[in-house]
């Protein structure tokens, strides 16, 4: 778990990981550079707790700098994800685990998640998005769970990924075996005004998520207002949103050279105006509409507890570490396919059966991890990718590919 400056909710985050029913594991807590009182409380839980191992540097290693840096010091062969401003459900590390003992073919296993604001208060339910092929994963990052010799296979957190390490490392890390969206919500993720992502400039963020994009070109960084993309003000005017307060991004969306004039731009004009004007009765709009889509998601699926997530990979799109291991993720499929056939429900009971004394697990988060699923908990399309690269489905009952 790197940690930075993560009060007032570091004690929360670390309250809900040492409560865990699974309790056989070391936590491994790096503090990075804290200045605000973190590093004290961490030496407090250090006392408290002897399954705490903690790390401290005086300077900020930045996103993919402190998770590799966290990830690198782990000894186990499981390794877990955590933010030190989130919180996870009390059996979260125990349903993860048992998926990765029973399936051996699973490399990487994330679960669906609840939105929180700086109270602690429940302010948005999960289940509203789909698990699609052309879309990142609907995970926190926080909620991962992997093995560490796939982690390492695909080198670990890629340089040059900042704000999109987590997408990244999906990508690449299904080149090694299967990735599991656990559709249970066993982690709650917080918006709150304290949030890192809200001190970043906007055209900073805008860049770093175009970087990600397989379907066109990487613009340069943004240098003024006027250059910022509409769904880049979206996507920060969402979290402002769901962090109690208003978008606060109408007049740049005005000003924005790329706008457009559409359907799609109406809408999102539209949206702006109406957080503006009453940002309350927008939110309780959205979790109407997030309710119903949620709903509709489980009767298609026939409430399946686990799906397979497994991505459509451009040619050259995405990091230059993704785009190298694309190449790796194309499994046996006929040369004539043109659609993944892998996003297939996993209908069988979730193992809750495990060896407590098998093997120790480490535990690792961000404080900057809100950041990296910025468009998985906002619904924008960053991480769309269109070519195909399909793979095919693993079942349950059946592990080996």
């Amino acid at each position: 778990m790197p940690v930075k400056n993560a009060m007032p909710f570091l004690d929360a985050a670390i309250a809900s990981i040492v409560e865990q029913s699974f309790a056989d594991f070391e936590l491994v807590i790096g503090d990075d550079g804290s200045s605000d009182g973190s590093t004290e409380r961490l030496h407090d839980w250090a006392r408290r707790d002897a399954r705490i191992r903690l790390l401290e540097r005086t300077t900020s290693g930045g996103p993919v700098g402190s998770s590799n840096w966290v990830a690198n010091a782990a000894l186990a062969p499981i390794v877990a994800r955590m933010d030190a401003d989130d919180i996870m459900l009390p059996r979260r590390l125990e349903r993860q685990f048992a998926l990765l003992d029973a399936r051996p073919d699973v490399v990487l296993v994330g679960t669906v998640f609840d939105a929180i604001d700086g109270k602690g208060r429940l302010t948005r339910r999960s289940g509203s998005r789909a698990v699609d092929a052309r879309n990142a994963p609907p995970i926190a990052h926080g909620s991962i769970m992997y093995r560490k010799a796939a982690f390492d296979q695909v080198g670990g957190y890629a340089a040059g990924t900042d704000y999109f390490e987590d997408t990244d490392l999906y990508y690449r890390i299904v080149a090694a075996g299967t990735l599991m969206v656990l559709t249970e919500p066993l982690y709650r993720y917080r918006f709150s005004e304290r949030s890192a992502r809200l001190n970043i400039p906007v055209a900073r963020l805008q860049h770093a998520y175009a970087k990600r994009r397989a379907d066109r070109p990487l613009p340069p960084e943004a240098d003024t207002d006027d250059d910022l993309r509409p769904e880049t003000l979206r996507a920060v005017g969402s979290l402002r949103l769901w962090s109690g307060g208003r978008p606060g991004v109408l007049r740049d969306l005005l000003r924005s050279r790329a706008l457009g004039w559409n359907m799609n731009a109406a809408r999102t004009i539209a949206w702006a105006m109406w957080g503006a004007v009453s940002p309350a009765t927008l939110r309780a709009s959205i979790r109407l509409v997030d309710g119903l889509r949620a709903r509709a998601r489980r009767r298609d699926s026939g409430n399946a507890n686990m799906v397979e997530w497994c991505p459509r990979v451009a040619p050259g799109g995405g990091s230059p570490a993704a785009a190298a291991l694309s190449e790796q993720v194309h499994r046996s499929v006929g040369a004539g396919d043109s659609e993944p056939t892998c996003l297939v429900p996993e209908n069988a009971p979730l193992p809750t059966a495990f060896d407590e004394g098998s093997r120790p697990l480490d535990r690792h988060a961000g404080d900057r991890a809100d950041l990296d699923h910025l468009d998985l908990a906002l619904g924008n399309q960053f991480a769309r990718l269109r070519p195909p690269n399909p793979c095919h489905a693993a079942s349950l009952l059946d592990p080996h590919r």
